[in-house]
């Protein structure tokens, strides 16, 4: 996938390119769920398509990042959401979320 190509903020390009340079490439998908929204993006592992993080600028101070992580598996309330994250705190708790791992 080309980040640059992505019709989102810079920041989110960031992100992006933080999951496959230490993921890989091909390591997340990208959601069409927001397509037109230049401040979000959902993205999921190739194989669980249901297992998502939608991750957004809505709101949030320069610099900082929502996230809410979806649970496809639990019943009721299968969402959690957390705001003002730093970047680095967004990596870690989406890659934990979407059980990526290190390929070195």
């Amino acid at each position: 996938m080309n980040v640059w190509a992505l019709n989102k903020e810079v920041q989110l390009k960031h992100f992006m390119l933080i999951l496959q340079d230490s993921y890989g490439p091909g390591s997340v998908m990208v959601s069409k769920l927001w397509q037109e929204d230049t401040k979000a993006i959902g993205i999921y592992k190739p194989d669980h398509e249901s297992l998502l993080a939608y991750v957004h600028t809505h709101g949030q101070a320069q610099g900082k990042f929502g996230v809410h992580l979806h649970y496809p598996d639990f019943a009721g309330d299968s969402t959690s959401a957390q705001e003002g994250l730093e970047l680095d705190a967004l990596v870690e708790l989406v890659c934990m979320h979407l059980d990526l791992v290190n390929p070195s």
